[in-house]
């Protein structure tokens, strides 16, 4: 079972992070105080359970673990994430099967780093079969209510991952 212990949000050059049902206190702070070498603006971000981070922005992307930036990076999507488009809107980890979604305009990619290739040929698929999210969004997350959270502009879409919809 996924155990969500704490949640970051970012937008522009901040970010924030959430404990159980609160912002935790010093939130906002700016991305580049905690995490050096990332562009203060970021498209995406995700940790997975090994507990690597990954920020995405343009063309490129990074990984950290416990704040601090691997070695060897920044990386081209195009090479560490074959089959997933530059500039994404979001990017999370759905607990419905582990798999990593990301998203762009009107469509989504599943995304398996275990599989050859880690993108299916059935991808892109429109974000229409999310039931009810709305193309173009800005963010999503998972949070411990077994609900994702889906941001576009002021507006937050819940989406019961019981039922898909």
């Amino acid at each position: 079972m996924l155990k969500i212990l704490n949640i970051s949000f970012f937008t522009d050059e901040f970010y924030w992070q959430i404990k159980d049902d609160e912002i935790a206190d010093g939130y906002p702070r700016r991305i580049s105080e905690d995490w050096g070498g990332l562009p203060g603006y970021v498209d995406g971000a995700l940790t997975w359970s090994d507990g690597k981070t990954f920020f995405f922005k343009g063309d490129k992307y990074w990984r950290f673990r416990n704040k601090q930036m691997n070695s060897g990076y920044p990386k081209q999507i195009s090479v560490g994430f074959e089959g997933i488009p530059d500039n994404i809107d979001a990017v999370f980890v759905w607990s419905g099967n582990g798999k990593t979604y990301f998203f762009k305009g009107d469509k989504y990619w599943r995304f398996e780093s275990r599989s050859d290739p880690p993108v299916s040929d059935r991808y892109p698929r429109p974000i229409s079969n999310w039931e009810g999210i709305p193309n173009d969004i800005d963010a999503v997350f998972q949070w411990k209510n077994d609900r994702t959270y889906f941001f576009k502009g002021i507006s937050y879409y819940r989406f019961n991952d019981r039922t898909f919809a």
